[in-house]
């Protein structure tokens, strides 16, 4: 079958065959390069083509596996996807897939009055307020959160019993969620990290506190499995990822501490790192390059505005880059290609504000919208398209 994308590659190629393109998108009269369509078969955006010496500017490159087309600009040394909408050609920058460039996503929640269902949406491409899209299957708080290309997740929680139910919605059209199979335990406080494939659920309060990973699939509705263990029983901690390992920071079992696993192979986490600061309930955000760990409370139980990095590409410890617009623990963090975000969360009271911060210079955040509903999600990750 011809999907879209190659018949929009098909076309520019026949348009501008021997030619190159502008910065700003426009055909040059020339015929010093040639645009060209290669068939990639890596199984995440560009991964492992990221050396620019290879390629021509305004490239076409159609990675067959994942049915996009991306351009190549030389000016800033980077991939651009490019989408159609309607008769519009339009480009954005090419992120990892963890990362969205469209929406950020928090589902439940909760505040003194209520344990919400609300899916609320927000946008990475314009500073403004929340939208109530869809109501998940059952209320849910301190639920994990995970993001596949085309849906959002919600694992686990508490409602007020705790829960073992994993949830899904659509990215591509607003509506509600539908329960489509289980964790391995009942638990809440559990830690969400996102492979490109499955979705991670890390720890948690089952009682006890447990070690467990769980892992289930995004192109199948059904349980989670049992794939290996934290370094130590750990809940309320932060996930973060890269396109190769998931990660867990912070959380009770030892506020400091930043656990790695692999994605390519079902074993245990190992302890490769310690936060400058301890934390526990913070939000986690992924760049191409570094975590983020956002917020939370410290040893002591003092909340905190700090926002800490460390390096995807060495195990090393984190470092402190910014403060928030204010002290909060229980928020959820997205990522967008350039930004990471936080969500809701509590100190002393429930907050609806969503913050951002810039992943090319360490910064404050700045306050860009609020949420419909003022809410602790408890997850520390929201999900994002």
């Amino acid at each position: 079958m011809t999907t879209r994308n190659r018949l929009i590659a098909q076309s520019l190629g026949q348009v501008i065959s021997n030619n190159n393109l502008s910065e700003d998108g426009q055909v040059l009269s020339t015929a010093a390069t040639t645009v060209y369509g290669s068939e990639y078969t890596a199984a995440t955006d560009l991964s492992g083509i990221s050396d620019s010496s290879g390629f021509v500017d305004g490239s076409l490159h159609y990675l067959s596996k994942i049915r996009k087309l991306y351009v190549w600009d030389d000016s800033d040394g980077s991939f651009y996807n490019i989408t159609l909408d309607g008769d519009a050609l339009s480009a954005t920058v090419a992120g990892e897939f963890y990362q969205g460039s469209s929406f950020g996503y928090q589902a439940g929640g909760a505040n003194n009055t209520f344990v919400g269902n609300v899916i609320q949406k927000y946008s990475f491409t314009t500073d403004q307020n929340a939208t109530d899209v869809g109501d998940l299957a059952t209320s849910i708080v301190t639920n994990a959160q995970h993001s596949s290309t085309t849906h959002g997740y919600s694992a686990g929680g508490q409602t007020p019993a705790k829960s073992n139910v994993i949830q899904k919605y659509s990215f591509s059209v607003d509506g509600n969620a539908t329960d489509v199979g289980d964790l391995t335990q009942t638990r809440e406080f559990t830690t969400g990290s996102s492979s490109e494939a499955s979705g991670y659920s890390m720890g948690g309060n089952a009682p006890p506190t447990v070690t467990t990973i769980d892992k289930y699939p995004f192109s199948s509705d059904t349980n989670a499995s049992d794939v290996g263990d934290l370094s130590i029983a750990n809940q309320q901690g932060t996930g973060v990822q890269s396109t190769t390992n998931g990660y867990n920071a912070g959380g009770t079992g030892d506020k400091t501490r930043i656990d790695k696993f692999p994605f390519s192979t079902d074993t245990n986490a190992s302890d490769i790192a310690d936060l400058i600061t301890g934390t526990s309930r913070p939000a986690g955000q992924s760049s191409s390059t570094h975590g983020y760990v956002s917020g939370g409370s410290d040893p002591g139980n003092v909340q905190l505005n700090v926002i800490q990095k460390f390096t995807l590409t060495v195990d090393a410890n984190s470092t402190d880059v910014g403060d928030l617009t204010a002290v909060k623990y229980g928020a959820s963090g997205t990522s967008s290609t350039a930004s990471g975000y936080l969500a809701g969360g509590f100190h002393p009271t429930y907050f609806n504000v969503i913050e951002k911060f810039p992943f090319s210079t360490d910064t404050n955040t700045t306050d860009v919208g609020d949420l419909v509903e003022s809410v602790q999600p408890g997850s520390g990750t929201g999900a994002q398209v």
